[in-house]
């Protein structure tokens, strides 16, 4: 059994050495590498026009939607026919006030009097207070469980429980 495995284990690790080395071969690479161009290809980008067809049923009124009307033509129309396009509002921008830091502590229930009264820390300074109570000028406007509504410089924001 020897004479047979001795050079079957030979003809093993000679090819495996055959291999590492013709990988490692650097006269094989020269004729491998690809040879770039300087020129460069121009291609050629075609415009895709397409038109959308939006004649659908209307998911909420049930209707079937024409978006465009094949009829129409822009010269016959009068100005008495044109649909009178309603104006949007412009809303004022809303001046950036910069708020206090402001950390919502959770109501206080007192079984008693019936009454709760919130925990609210202002600019690292805690105070109790009900709602409609103004501290450091901050008005407390809703208190809930897990949050509290204060106002400041006419503007509301909502407080989140931490």
């Amino acid at each position: 059994m020897t004479y047979i495995l001795v050079p079957v284990v030979i003809i093993i690790w000679g090819l495996v050495i055959y291999k590492v080395f013709s990988y490692t071969d650097s006269s094989s690479d020269v004729n491998s590498i690809p040879i770039i161009s300087n020129q460069k290809e121009t291609i050629a980008i075609e415009k895709d026009t397409f038109s959308i067809i939006a004649d659908y049923k209307d998911p909420f009124l049930g209707k079937n939607i024409n978006i465009y009307d094949e009829d129409y033509n822009s010269e016959t129309e009068s100005e008495n026919d044109k649909k009178k396009v309603p104006e949007i509002k412009k809303e004022e921008p809303k001046i950036n006030i910069k708020w206090p830091s402001i950390v919502y502590g959770g109501i206080i229930y007192n079984a008693k009097t019936k009454k709760s009264v919130g925990l609210v820390k202002i600019n690292n300074r805690e105070y109790l207070g009900n709602k409609g109570n103004k501290l450091e000028e901050i008005e407390i406007v809703e208190m809930y469980n897990d949050s509290i509504k204060v106002k400041f410089s006419e503007q509301l924001k909502t407080i989140i429980k931490n």
